[in-house]
């Protein structure tokens, strides 16, 4: 059996952790090298190897793109797992849409957590997932976040991060777009780079569907190359759905056994790197 903290012992690791975010704008800015890791979803295994492959390459900063917990075998771990490194690594864990108390409540955290614990460590881990930063943007090189960009966005400044349950209409765009190669037998046009500004609403029943030519205006718009994003489930690890877009995926156990993880590595010139582990 795991050795988990006592209620009191875990409310405080969990308020550290989010006193490091609330500490943090609703997107963050940095420069590389950084190490980038998708969705966990409670492999312990992989983020134990993933942060093990940052220090190996010698690389301090390691981004977290969302979706580290439920569905997996070792919620609770992962989680807190998470909140250790980040006492003495410098993690940025970004908000995914499972980092929200309305869905981990559907998928399988928050019911492992009430095994444990009370409500109020429920209540904790919500007032985490209000505290994290929704982007990062690695300066000059890439947008990074779970699901994509807003549509339609103009300043940044508009970004704001959201509560326990996501409302926020531009958060939720955040969390939830996909590009839409990813959707093709769901769209019924013949080209479906030529919508233009026309949002396509996602098959999810959450957020949009974006395009190459939306994705690379966005770019442009804020001297970005890429889109770096996670929250999508690839056997093969990962993948690129045009010349801006990048997917990763990161978990390999319960419903990804046999899956391929994948990290990206961007070193100082601003170069990427793809690594299976």
């Amino acid at each position: 059996m795991v050795n988990f903290p006592s209620e009191e012992e875990f409310i405080e690791m969990i308020e550290k952790s989010k006193q490091k975010s609330l500490a943090k704008d609703p997107i963050v800015y940095i420069k590389p090298p950084v190490i980038l890791l998708g969705d966990i979803h409670g492999d312990v295994e992989s983020l134990v190897k993933g942060i093990k492959l940052a220090e190996d390459e010698n690389i301090e900063q390691i981004i977290l793109l969302g979706d580290v917990i439920d569905r997996g075998e070792y919620q609770i771990e992962v989680f807190l797992e998470v909140l250790k490194k980040r006492e003495n690594l410098q993690i940025i864990h970004i908000r995914g849409n499972h980092e929200d108390l309305s869905i981990s409540n559907r998928f399988g955290f928050i019911e492992v957590i009430r095994k444990h614990f009370s409500e109020k460590v429920v209540d904790k881990i919500g007032e985490y997932f209000s505290s994290l930063s929704v982007a990062c943007i690695i300066e000059g090189i890439a947008f990074c976040a779970h699901g994509g960009f807003p549509l339609g966005i103009k300043d940044l400044k508009q970004i704001r991060k959201d509560g326990p349950v996501v409302e926020n209409q531009i958060t939720r765009e955040i969390l939830w777009n996909d590009p839409v190669e990813g959707w093709k037998n769901y769209i019924e046009f013949e080209n479906i780079d030529d919508f233009g500004d026309l949002r396509i609403d996602n098959p999810r029943g959450i957020g949009y569907l974006f395009t190459k030519s939306q994705a690379k205006k966005f770019l442009e718009e804020h001297q970005l190359k890429y889109l770096i994003r996670a929250h999508i489930a690839l056997r093969s690890g990962y993948i690129w759905y045009n010349d801006y877009t990048l997917s990763v995926f990161s978990s390999a156990s319960g419903p990804y056994k046999g899956f391929e993880r994948a990290q990206l590595i961007i070193n100082e010139e601003g170069e990427l790197r793809l690594k299976k582990f």
